[in-house]
């Protein structure tokens, strides 16, 4: 779609965070279509990475990215607070393997622009928590093969937060 350059800049004022003087922590949904609704995932990692530009705070720290049940191939959600396990196939986890390679290429970009520990949360119900986690650390670990972390781009942490109870902090998984 192409747009003027006053439109442009509107919608980028929208990302900007040069405000908020004591932000701590960048938390966004993961995104894959669902998240930045009218963008595709490049754009997406293009406008976190114009956000965290524009940062200011002097105590900005981390940046979370919350997966929720419809991120994860093998989780059927037939209503809500009921999701189950279902069998992946191959292709979809090839399919679930590029996705997280990808989110992994646009955190180590954004991580360019704007020094933060990455924080990987599962809110999900528990039903799905151990699946969940485990594909979360499955991602890291395979992101640690392929490229690696080190002291410029640390490995992520992987937390749990319960989706019944929202108010409470992440849950920290050892391990």
């Amino acid at each position: 779609m192409l747009t003027d350059r006053s439109i442009a800049r509107s919608f980028l004022q929208d990302f900007d965070l040069s405000r908020n003087k004591s932000l701590r922590t960048l938390q966004v949904t993961a995104w894959s279509g669902d998240a930045l609704r009218a963008c595709s995932p490049a754009v997406a990692a293009r406008l976190l990475t114009y956000a965290l530009s524009t940062i200011t705070s002097p105590v900005f720290t981390e940046f979370t990215a919350f997966y929720q049940e419809h991120h994860f191939c093998g989780v059927e959600s037939p209503g809500p607070g009921q999701p189950r396990l279902r069998k992946r196939s191959p292709g979809e986890k090839a399919e679930e393997a590029l996705w997280h390679r990808r989110r992994f290429e646009a955190f180590r970009r954004m991580h360019k622009v704007r020094n933060f520990r990455l924080v990987l949360c599962a809110d999900v119900w528990e039903r799905v928590r151990e699946y969940s986690v485990r594909v979360l650390k499955a991602a890291v670990a395979a992101e640690e093969a392929k490229v690696g972390f080190d002291s410029i781009f640390p490995e992520p942490l992987v937390v749990y937060r319960p989706r019944a109870s929202r108010p409470n902090p992440p849950k920290r998984m050892l391990g």
